[in-house]
């Protein structure tokens, strides 16, 4: 994040040209106090988040693992599947 030197944002007409992060920290300190004062606990919310992401990761992952040999099956020729030595 805040690597790209232009970012686009798809609901803007505005391009971002540079870094739009450095500077903003006390800002962000001060809207994460102002989220916790109204009662949500972050650190429940980044948990929830964090456990969401790796449970669909893994998913996906196996989705992928448990497609694959079927690809190969299916994409394999009398010599076999192509494999480095080809």
């Amino acid at each position: 994040m805040g690597t790209m030197p232009i970012r686009l944002n798809p609901k803007s007409k505005f391009v971002i040209i540079g870094d739009s992060i450095t500077g903003t920290a006390t800002d962000a300190q001060r809207v994460l106090e102002e989220v916790r004062a109204v009662g949500v606990d972050l650190e429940d919310v980044f948990g929830v988040l964090e456990n969401d992401g790796v449970a669909k990761v893994a998913a996906s992952r196996q989705q992928l693992l448990d497609a694959f040999p079927t690809s190969v099956r299916t994409a394999e020729s009398p010599q076999g599947w192509g494999g480095p030595d080809r």
